[in-house]
């Protein structure tokens, strides 16, 4: 900045106006770290937690409910209740996976991908003819 200020292609404004712009933009690019070192892991654990007492405990409250329809009705009880586990633990995955969409998984945000269209679509702008290739999806994930 410096250097346009001394050729005299911006103004003193102009000069101040671009270094806000600069310092906005680092403390945007921090934020989402502070924001994943903010809650500590002991949070996130705790849900898997409830979810295993949950599912140890759910056979003991469904198990007279199904008494009630006769000695089938206990047997019913055990897929019924390996069904809402089995839910309960997927919807913990699918929280985990969420937490954190840049870790680099099968089903992150596709970072590589969106800088690359991204620089491939700045040189396009500048008229630049010698373009990188787009990243290609390896086994059907697009990183």
């Amino acid at each position: 900045m410096n250097e346009l200020k001394n050729m005299n292609a911006i103004t003193d404004f102009n000069q101040t106006q671009l270094q806000n712009a600069l310092n906005d933009s680092m403390d945007s690019r921090d934020r989402p770290k502070e924001l994943k070192n903010f809650l500590p892991k002991t949070i996130a654990s705790t849900a898997f937690v409830f979810n295993i007492l949950f599912i140890l405990l759910l056979p003991l409250g469904l198990v007279n409910e199904f008494a009630k329809l006769g000695d089938w009705g206990i047997w019913t009880s055990i897929p019924f209740c390996i069904i809402i586990g089995w839910i309960y633990i997927i919807m913990e995955l699918v929280g985990d996976y969420s937490e954190n969409p840049f870790a680099g998984l099968m089903f992150d945000v596709p970072m590589l991908s969106i800088c690359r269209t991204i620089e491939i679509d700045l040189l396009q702008m500048g008229g630049e003819t010698d373009l990188p290739e787009p990243i290609a999806s390896k086994n059907g994930v697009l990183v």
